[in-house]
């Protein structure tokens, strides 16, 4: 029988995240960047959303054209 790899890696670099001495929780300072290993991590992988290399799989959605708003708010011309 073979020990599970209890570790939680970082999905942008890959470095296990350090556990508290139980082996198995994460410290409160590692739980405010989980799951990434640094805020650098966390920057990149919103960098890759915010540039569009990723997608949530679905139907592609096609937009239509907002109607043009009026110069006015008040209702008069």
């Amino acid at each position: 029988m073979t020990k599970l790899d209890r570790h939680i890696y970082c999905p942008i670099c890959g470095t296990a995240l350090p556990t508290q001495s139980d082996g198995a929780s994460l410290s409160p300072e590692v739980m405010k960047l989980a799951p990434f290993c640094s805020s650098r991590c966390q920057l990149v992988d919103l960098s890759n959303w915010l540039g569009e290399r990723y997608a949530v799989p679905g139907e592609p959605v096609t937009l239509e054209p907002e109607a043009p708003q009026s110069e006015q708010r008040d209702g008069t011309n």
